[in-house]
């Protein structure tokens, strides 16, 4: 049973005994956070590791926290979390092994020039914050500030290219992008208020490096642990894995700026959400501000997309079908290479006939990747509208529904279906780059 399972089937009535029960129901599936309809306000809940263990013989960790907040008007609705605190700084010995190998490995396949460490205090809380293209500015953010780094960083996806176990061995707090996951930021605040150095990602993900709005998280951590935010700029690291493991050492460098108070919000200002938006915003304008000039060249400053499709026989005169609503949707999903290397590399969903440049592609594939998209939509419905926006992630599952559509009438007439994504990119630089992503999808 997952944790979306347990929230929705756990229903708690009448007594105290039946909210113990439901409650060691969630630490029997080892999650973290449950709804509990219960019939007791919070106040009366009797909550405790003692009666909780009387009652169920459920033995919650020392350091586990249970909090209750009201999420109704109603005073008998509760919204229960349980997290474990994580006390700072945590797995010390296997930490400082791993730093050192780390730290070995780094100075050996590549150069690296540190500026500004200077400016990360050397004690209290404080959030440090970078720009995010790989994988190997997490290491950076870890090994060289000259505090202990409590790294924050997705816990929806599996790691890709057999990290998994190595960052699951270093640790980290794992958060459900996509949604409010209120247990992985109480865990975030927890540590900064020991007096923490913790790591974060305002970008929230790599698919679209420099150009990817930030997330309000660091706003919401920086005020409610009130802690300062030391930007970081990352520049060289785009393709630095495969370049190094060729032992061609590339430069990489780590850029450290000066620390942006805590934010403390206006009571007389904009709405909260605003003042915290505005704050991410400028948190990440400081990191740009650190970067070297060609990262901002990595993506382009604005795209043109089209979409066309088209049917015939092979050596026939191919006919132009009426436009599909959302396919320029369709086209920036091809062209993000990270957001299919993410769902056929790291949910290792069939997904492969989505990547541009095959020769041909069989219906039969094409449409089991369309059904493996939609059905892993089902579980988790927030993946594009988080990596694509809300405009854009709405339009896919439509926009896969009607290519199926046409695949399989496609397929039943015999002829093959010809998918072509324009995209015309204008840089930064003045450069433009004009793309066609063009799939022949063949009856099988």
């Amino acid at each position: 049973m997952g944790l979306d399972d347990i929230s929705q089937t756990i229903r708690v009535t009448n007594t105290v005994i039946s909210y113990y029960i439901a409650l060691s129901k969630l630490l029997t599936h080892g999650g973290r956070r449950v709804i509990i309809f219960c019939t007791l306000p919070p106040s009366s809940s009797g909550l405790g590791r003692g009666p909780l263990k009387a009652k169920t013989g459920i033995r919650i960790p020392v350091g586990a926290q249970i909090q209750m907040e009201s999420v109704t008007n109603a005073p008998h609705f509760c919204y229960v979390n349980v997290s474990k605190m994580i006390k700072y700084p945590r797995y010390r010995i296997r930490r400082a092994i791993l730093d050192g190998i780390g730290k070995a490995l780094i100075g050996l396949l590549t150069n690296v020039n540190i500026e500004g460490l200077e400016n990360i205090p050397k004690t209290g809380p404080v959030i440090l914050a970078g720009n995010h293209v790989e994988s190997l500015e997490s290491a950076f953010q870890a090994l060289y500030p000259k505090r202990v780094v409590e790294p924050i960083g997705a816990g929806d996806i599996p790691f890709d290219r057999g990290l998994d176990k190595f960052v699951n061995l270093y640790g980290f707090i794992a958060v459900d992008r996509g949604t409010v996951d209120r247990a992985a930021m109480r865990e975030a605040q927890s540590v900064l208020e020991q007096g923490a150095a913790l790591g974060i990602f305002p970008e929230g993900g790599t698919w679209r490096p420099a150009k990817m709005p930030a997330q309000i998280g660091v706003a919401l951590l920086s005020e409610r642990g009130k802690a300062p935010v030391v930007p970081i700029g990352y520049s060289g690291f785009i393709g630095a894995v495969k370049a190094a493991l060729k032992f061609q050492r590339p430069k990489l460098t780590m850029r450290v700026g000066k620390p942006i108070p805590a934010l403390v919000i206006d009571p007389n200002g904009a709405p909260v959400k605003e003042q915290m938006q505005a704050y991410a915003d400028k948190v990440m304008d400081e990191v740009h501000a650190l970067l070297d000039e060609a990262e901002h060249n990595i993506m382009p400053e604005r795209e043109i997309l089209q979409f066309t499709i088209r049917r015939g026989k092979d050596g026939d005169k191919l006919q132009e079908l009426e436009p599909v609503q959302g396919g320029e949707a369709f086209v920036s999903l091809i062209n993000t290479k990270v957001i299919l290397d993410t769902l056929a590399l790291s949910l290792k969903l069939p997904t492969q006939p989505f990547y541009p440049g095959q020769e041909s592609i069989t219906a039969s594939s094409f449409i089991e990747a369309i059904n493996a998209t939609l059905t892993y939509l089902e579980e988790k419905p927030t993946f594009f509208t988080y990596r694509m926006g809300q405009e854009m992630g709405e339009q896919i599952p439509g926009v896969l529904e009607k290519l199926r559509q046409l695949v399989i009438e496609s397929k039943d007439l015999g002829q093959d279906l010809i998918l072509d994504g324009y995209v015309e990119a204008f840089y930064l630089n003045g450069e433009e780059r004009q793309t066609h992503h063009i799939f022949k999808i063949v009856a099988d």
